[in-house]
């Protein structure tokens, strides 16, 4: 099989990690994540295995002939690099240079041109999106980034955006008639410009919880207060210590309303709700206001475990128990700060790349695939050319097409998010 394959990807343009880094790179390792001397020591058939499955995550793939170096045959394999595990790494924690976004800008969605030059520098745009309404696709933008970026920082922020969309935490419940596909741009644009200035967890939370497409989800006071517990903290209204926290959470932002579908569902503030309103308890904590609330959930001790234990649910989907709470458990020990911290922590893990037998997500196996094979989507190839995001990602009357919201599985459109 190897040396069928390696014959039918010969000769094309290498997109892999480039960089050869050494074991010294900047990515902090621990214990519990896998190291390059423990990638070494596999096969190198399953090292190409675990590369593409960590690459599979964020919807890339490793064509074969990228990995093995094919001039030595696939008798005995040999690799095309070395140290290509510390170089993904390398690569998903360096941002590109401004001249290298924006090359990766034109690359992605096209350039028109230079006015007034003989020459023509034009670049046709990867991806057509959305032909019905424009105003339907930011999801399609974000994904496209994912695919037509080089391997950086810039890329996994955009990746990471669309994965955290797509939760319990930040879905914009786009089922719901409170939401429309404002919020998905809202949340989406939120996400990529905090993730990207590496800005805290608990500073996007904090910043996150007053937003109008969180409210326009929640949609009263105290459903408000009950879903910050439940979706921050994994406090879910269990006991009636959480049950009272729930109601005087409420209290404290009762000022703050939705309106209704003809004022088309704005936050507002209610002007008649007394100034210098009595405090409130809330975790032993007294609070006047919202923002009081905001604060001592984005300080809450159970934030970071709760958000660790979201994500590693995804990657860990049918782990054991033990398993899951021994990775969450780990990560929370290494003290993270940023989503990027647990991100790689999460997908580096030697229980994810090695253990976890957790079914791949729609975009993981097609895109994986694809980028395997060197797929072009301008050779436009039916289904699988410019339009393809436009196919799959689509929730228009595309009925026909084989997109997630005919698999059950639209982005972004659950108010829990897509359960693993």
């Amino acid at each position: 099989l190897l040396v069928v394959l390696g014959l039918f990807l010969s000769g094309c343009k290498p997109t892999s990690p480039e960089k050869t880094a050494g074991v010294s790179a900047g990515v902090p390792q621990h214990g519990f994540m896998l190291s390059q001397s423990d990638f070494d020591g596999l096969s190198l058939e399953n090292q190409y295995v675990v590369i593409n499955k960590a690459l599979s995550t964020m919807y890339r793939g490793l064509p074969m002939d990228e990995f093995f170096d094919l001039s030595k045959g696939l008798v005995s394999p040999v690799a095309a690099q070395k140290n290509i595990l510390i170089a993904l790494q390398e690569q998903l924690t360096t941002p590109l240079s401004q001249a290298e976004l924006g090359a990766a800008y034109k690359e992605v969605f096209g350039f028109d041109g230079t006015p007034g030059v003989d020459e023509d520098d034009s670049i046709p745009a990867r991806f057509t999106f959305d032909r019905y309404d424009a105003y339907r696709n930011p999801h399609q933008q974000y994904m496209a980034r994912v695919q037509g970026y080089p391997l950086s920082k810039d890329m996994m922020s955009y990746w990471m955006s669309y994965f955290l969309a797509n939760t319990i935490m930040f879905s914009p419940a786009r089922e719901m008639d409170s939401a429309d596909y404002q919020d998905i741009a809202r949340v989406l644009g939120y996400l990529q410009e905090t993730i990207e200035k590496d800005t805290s967890i608990r500073d996007t939370v904090r910043g996150w919880l007053h937003n109008l497409s969180r409210w326009r989800v929640s949609r009263s006071a105290e459903n408000h207060a009950l879903e910050m517990f439940e979706l921050y903290l994994g406090l879910f209204n269990d006991t009636e210590e959480e049950q009272r926290n729930t109601i005087n959470g409420g209290i404290a932002c009762s000022e703050w309303y939705l309106t209704d579908n003809g004022a088309d569902y704005q936050l507002a503030k209610d002007a008649n709700v007394p100034d210098g309103s009595s405090s409130v308890k809330v975790f032993d904590n007294y609070i006047s206001d919202c923002d009081g609330l905001y604060d001592l959930v984005a300080g809450h001790p159970r934030l970071i475990p709760r958000v660790t234990e979201v994500i590693v649910n995804y990657f860990l989907d049918g782990s054991s128990t033990s398993a899951k709470e021994g990775l969450i458990q780990d990560i929370i020990n290494q003290g993270p700060v940023t989503f990027e911290d647990v991100f790689m922590q999460v997908i580096f893990s030697k229980e994810f790349l090695l253990n976890s037998q957790r079914p791949k997500t729609f975009e993981e196996n097609a895109f994986n695939f694809l980028g395997a094979m060197h797929w072009n989507p301008r050779a436009n190839s039916g289904d699988l050319g410019r339009s393809s995001l436009e196919r799959m990602l689509n929730s228009t009357s595309l009925s026909t097409y084989v997109s997630v919201d005919n698999m059950g599985w639209a982005a972004m459109n659950s108010k829990i998010g897509r359960t693993p």
